[in-house]
């Protein structure tokens, strides 16, 4: 069973094609765009945050993965 995610909804209902490429086959761009990254930075630290990390390491840890195309 797959889990359908929001993401994967939009997906389908955007472009079935596109869809397919993405869920189905496993193609995906080699570079996320810049701001995918910086979202996905945010909940990195939101989420360290979260975990009981003080707020210095959280920023630390949104930092450290922001600068690699794709986490």
């Amino acid at each position: 069973m797959q889990l359908i995610t929001h993401s994967r909804a939009s997906s389908f209902k955007r472009c079935r094609r596109r869809h397919w490429y993405e869920y189905e086959i496993g193609l995906r761009r080699e570079v996320d765009p810049k701001a995918l990254r910086i979202g996905i930075a945010i909940h990195l630290g939101l989420d360290a945050h979260k975990q009981g990390k003080e707020p210095n390491d959280a920023i630390d840890i949104a930092c450290s993965g922001y600068d690699s195309p794709r986490t």
